[in-house]
């Protein structure tokens, strides 16, 4: 019964339906997916926008004059309550095909955008005499996107200008008070995609995974307020929370990839 739960845990990760959104594109290359109610309202820019052939094209010709033209755009529509949850910092958007930078954009409106996104996740693992126990953070109530749930021990956006080792050190010290040492041991353990349609819009993210042993007596500690606390699960409660679905879809997927491995 879990096995058969938890493969359907991860078909939550690619709960999407083109049909009920309109591609978005760049210079011929498909970047991502418009919802109905923002369709008709990206009509205001026609300087910014064309609409052809069932798609909407992005007109500016380089990455900082899209970048301009985006933000302003998504600021329009975040005062009226098309984007939600501003958190002023940007990410960059990437070519699917050249993984050249194309632009960045206010992190709250990718999912409007059905953009493709990119964080790190780390596995904080402990040894026991039963087996593998995995640290797990609930997220804080004032989370802007799934409060109350669970999550890996650290997770992150990989914000402009930033790698995702990078983002993983900056987010271990801040989320979990993992030092920098010990960071640096975390080994790196591939990516996952999430692809699902949520409430503001579409999240496609690329999840880059770690696997850190911490030592038995490790303690997370957050900083930055985004934790309400902290768990150190058996595998048997893991698995049962994962198939609960008392995960984000996104860290439930990477928290199975885990398994998978182990």
């Amino acid at each position: 019964i879990p096995s058969m739960s938890l493969r359907e845990a991860l078909k939550d990760g690619s709960n999407f339906d083109p049909a009920q959104f309109t591609p978005l594109s760049l210079e011929g290359q498909s970047i991502g997916w418009i919802g109905g109610s923002l369709v008709a309202a990206l009509h205001r820019w026609p300087e910014v926008f064309a609409f052809v052939r069932g798609e909407i094209a992005i007109l500016p010709s380089n990455p900082q004059a899209r970048s301009d033209a985006l933000g302003a755009v998504a600021r329009a529509l975040e005062g009226e309550g098309l984007v939600r949850g501003w958190r002023n910092e940007r990410y960059t958007i990437f070519s699917p095909v050249t993984g050249a930078p194309m632009f960045a954009l206010e992190r709250a409106a990718v999912r409007a955008f059905g953009l493709t996104a990119r964080s790190a996740h780390l596995n904080g693992y402990v040894r026991g005499p039963r087996g593998l126990n995995m640290w797990i953070a609930r997220r804080s109530e004032s989370k802007p996107i799934d409060p109350g749930t669970l999550d890996n021990l650290v997770g992150g956006g990989i914000a402009e200008g930033m790698d995702a080792q990078r983002t993983l050190e900056k987010e271990s010290a801040e989320e979990a008070g993992i030092p920098a040492t010990l960071v640096a041991l975390a080994r790196r353990a591939g990516s996952v995609r999430v692809t699902k349609t949520v409430p503001e819009g579409v999240q496609d993210e690329i999840l880059h995974t770690y696997d850190l042993e911490l030592p038995p007596d490790f303690r997370p500690a957050n900083h930055d307020g985004e934790v309400a606390e902290f768990r150190l699960a058996a595998t048997e409660e893991l698995i049962a929370r994962l198939a609960a679905r008392e995960f984000t879809v996104d860290a439930g997927i990477v928290a199975i990839d885990f398994l998978s491995r182990h």
